[in-house]
């Protein structure tokens, strides 16, 4: 199944805007991770593609702007898993 990048247009609408942000529909998505991973303030977009069937896992960067770059090159492990975690740093105070 290709991946397809849904717009909540409001009131229970929603639009396709795959193209328009510039993200791939390749054959074969599996799964959708969002993330801030470059720590930007816009989250990010890991889509992992079935093993086999259309290749590579994508990670696609928040431009800010309605668009998203693939920065697979420089940033996704090269790898056919079916899932991405992120570990997020967690900050804890403890009172006296």
């Amino acid at each position: 199944m290709a991946c397809i990048f849904f717009h909540n247009d409001g009131a229970g609408k929603f639009s396709d805007v795959t193209k328009a942000v510039n993200i791939r529909s390749e054959k074969g998505c599996v799964g959708v991770t969002f993330a801030d991973y470059d720590h930007d303030g816009d989250l990010d977009l890991y889509i992992s593609n079935k093993p086999g069937d259309a290749g590579r896992n994508v990670m696609w960067r928040n431009n800010g702007n309605s668009t998203f770059t693939d920065v697979s090159a420089e940033t996704a492990p090269r790898t056919e898993a079916l899932a991405l975690a992120w570990s997020l740093p967690i900050s804890t105070t403890i009172a006296a």
